[in-house]
């Protein structure tokens, strides 16, 4: 999340400056102050993504009817009895939790197959999570 707001900060910052000072022998003065305006607009936009997941962190809520995922942009729930075994499983850049449910057509969770996903970064090892959600699945699934 850190690495969020560095990169929108340097982003707005960056965009800042070209908009001030656009003197390039290179490209035009207006060229200059609309592309540092976009990439001042795309720090700003970054800033508001990360302040948002900062306002509503990730969480996971365990009952005994099922698990319900909630995060900064959505909200999903699964019924235990829908769910299969959790795995962890590498994804392109992070480990996630991946499980058998049924199909469904909402992003970013379906992974086609029947297969949903979990993010991996919680506060707890993502074989904690794991393990808990397995635990849960068998004590109530």
């Amino acid at each position: 999340m850190a690495w969020v707001l560095v990169a929108a900060f340097v982003f707005l910052a960056l965009g800042e400056w070209m908009v001030f000072h656009p003197e390039s022998p290179r490209y035009s003065r207006e060229f200059i102050i609309v592309m540092g305006a976009l990439t001042a607009a795309m720090g700003a936009c970054g800033m508001v993504a990360a302040a948002m997941q900062l306002a509503h962190p990730p969480r996971l809520t365990l009952t005994s009817k099922g698990l319900t995922y909630t995060g900064p942009y959505w909200r999903r729930a699964w019924s235990w009895s829908d769910v299969g075994e959790f795995v962890i499983e590498r994804s392109e850049r992070q480990r996630v939790i991946r499980f058998p449910a049924p199909a469904r057509r909402s992003a970013p969770f379906l992974t086609g197959g029947g297969r949903e996903t979990l993010p991996g970064l919680w506060r707890l090892n993502i074989v904690q999570v794991r393990d808990m959600l397995n635990a849960a699945r068998e004590r109530w699934g």
